[in-house]
Parts: structure tokens; C-alpha cells; sequence
């Protein structure tokens, strides 16, 4: 999906991936009635398995975006997979329409969309926050090849992971692979 959203600045780039994300759950609880959560930042769970992710291109001048390239991967009805995957299939048994479940997600993403563009991101980080299921977990995060430890505190206003390290002290974190700790 391309967006131009010419009222956002480059600052709030990294928020589509979550608006994506939050309309992404939307639509599956929508079409297929299951439940999703989400791992910052951009990946759709069921269960603790992965049924999607989404990524996210831009094109920007100076302080302003001139284009949002969103992609939206789902597994629908795949039956193999790797260990840590899942498809809607498999929780519902049913066959879901690809373009069925496509009309959904474009109808969710256009109306956080709009609503994002009237009075902000503040919603979009809410409903993430309610979907995600790491606060007050033990989780990893790999940036490039380093790791850092600590509890998921949540996300901050500009949808970064605020991480509270065993020395009490907090990092807040732009990107980077998140894992559960067991």
C-alpha cells in the first residue's frame, strides 16, 4: 500500500508501522473472530506464534514525507511453516478469501488513517499498547549485534520501546528484534 501523507512529519514515520499493525489485528479479529497481540514493532501474534508482519519504506524530503510504502504479509491459509508461524487456517478451519480479508485490512488501515490524520497518533498508540502482551515481561532486544536485557515497560509518545534494564535504569529503543525471556 502507498500512502502520501503530506500533514506528517519525518518524525512520526516509524507510527505507520504501528498504525498498520493496529489495523492489521482489526481486520483479523473482523473477518476471521480471532484475537491477535503484537510484538513491537511491527510483527502480528496468535497465540505466541507469528501470523504476519508488516514493513515499512518511505520516501522523505527534508522534514516531510512525501511517500509511506507499507507491506502487509499475512499467512492465510499456508498449512507448513516454520516452528514460530501460524496461519488464520489453522485457527479457524475454514477457508478465508484472500481478497475478502484484503478488502478489511484496506478498510481498517483507511480509517485509522484518517482518524491519525484529524487528531493524531495518541489513539493509534493506545490500541497498540492494548494489544501488545510483553508489558511487565522479561524480553530481549537485538540491535545489530548487540543484545540488551530488561522489563518492557511499554512504548513512549513517539511509539518507542521503553525497556527498564536490571540497574533500574531505562533505554528507550527505535528498532531492534524483540524475545521473550521465559
Amino acid at each position: 500500500m502507498i500512502l502520501r501523507p503530506t500533514s506528517f512529519s519525518i518524525r512520526e514515520l516509524h507510527k505507520f508501522s504501528l498504525l498498520a499493525a493496529v489495523a492489521v489485528a482489526s481486520a483479523i479479529k473482523k473477518i476471521a473472530h480471532l484475537d491477535c497481540f503484537l510484538k513491537w514493532p511491527n510483527d502480528i501474534l496468535i497465540g505466541d506464534k507469528k501470523v504476519g508482519g508488516i514493513l515499512l519504506e518511505a520516501e522523505t524530503k527534508d522534514e516531510e514525507i512525501s511517500t509511506v510504502v507499507l507491506g502487509i504479509g499475512i499467512n492465510v491459509s499456508t498449512k507448513v511453516l516454520p516452528k514460530a508461524a501460524t496461519a488464520l487456517f489453522l485457527h479457524t478451519e475454514k477457508k478465508l478469501i484472500n481478497s475478502e480479508i484484503l478488502k478489511v485490512i484496506l478498510k481498517e488501515i483507511e480509517a485509522f488513517y484518517l482518524k491519525a490524520k484529524e487528531e493524531g497518533f495518541a489513539f493509534i498508540l493506545r490500541e497498540w499498547r492494548e494489544y501488545c502482551p510483553l508489558w511487565g515481561k522479561k524480553i530481549k532486544v537485538k540491535i545489530l549485534d548487540q543484545e540488551i536485557l530488561g522489563v518492557a515497560k511499554g512504548i513512549d509518545e513517539a511509539g518507542f520501546l521503553i525497556l527498564e534494564k536490571k540497574n533500574r535504569a531505562t533505554v528507550k529503543i527505535s528498532s531492534g528484534d524483540v524475545t521473550k525471556v521465559e
